[in-house]
């Protein structure tokens, strides 16, 4: 068995070390580390090679292998925190609703935040928009449930008074006068009658 390493022994063994490694650094030579500490330049130039260098190889790697190890934990607890947004998401809530009432009200919750933190940042655009949406879909749902029926609008267009219907009506007449009398006689009386129907 070999002679044990002196450095390693020595009370001031981190002082050694610190300034070995730091050597390149600090300009110090072997000479004059072996003068300070007592121990011979191949006593040091051994214990650096044999000691520290695979010593901190060994740190390294060990400091590789816990950086690799936080970061997959880091990446697995981001990929479970996106995992729960997206089943807390409001479309994957509207997903599983049962009916239109639970969708709608999933909606409003989230039309309901969006005044809140329009309100909150002093938005008057956000929250009048977030508004018009809350009252919209308080109408849907009263439309829905039935408190209150879709107003239907009908519209009567009369295109038997229109200048072009008119006009229309009179090419007819100039078409049909030269030749059937009778057919002229009968397409005015079908329009008459379908202008004053319409009435």
């Amino acid at each position: 068995m070999g002679r044990p390493c002196g450095p390693c022994h020595d009370p001031r063994r981190i002082e050694i070390d610190r300034r070995l490694l730091n050597k390149e650094i600090s300009g110090e030579t072997f000479r004059l580390l072996s003068s300070e500490f007592g121990f011979s330049e191949i006593a040091l130039r051994r214990h650096l090679a044999r000691h520290l260098t695979v010593d901190l190889a060994a740190v390294q790697a060990a400091k590789e292998d816990a950086r690799q190890k936080a970061l997959a934990e880091a990446h697995d607890r981001e990929l479970e925190a996106v995992k729960a947004d997206m089943r807390d998401s409001t479309a994957a809530r509207l997903e599983n609703c049962e009916n239109f009432f639970d969708q709608l009200r999933i909606i409003r919750e989230a039309a309901a935040k969006q005044l809140d933190k329009a309100e909150g940042a002093d938005d008057p655009r956000g929250t009048l928009a977030a508004i018009r949406e809350l009252r919209e879909l308080v109408r849907l749902w009263a439309e829905i449930d039935g408190k209150i029926r879709s107003q239907q609008i009908n519209v009567v267009v009369d295109i038997y008074s229109s200048p072009q219907w008119i006009e229309a009506g009179r090419a007819l007449a100039e078409i049909l006068e030269p030749e059937s009398p009778e057919l002229r006689r009968r397409v005015a009386e079908r329009l008459h009658a379908l202008a004053e129907a319409s009435r």
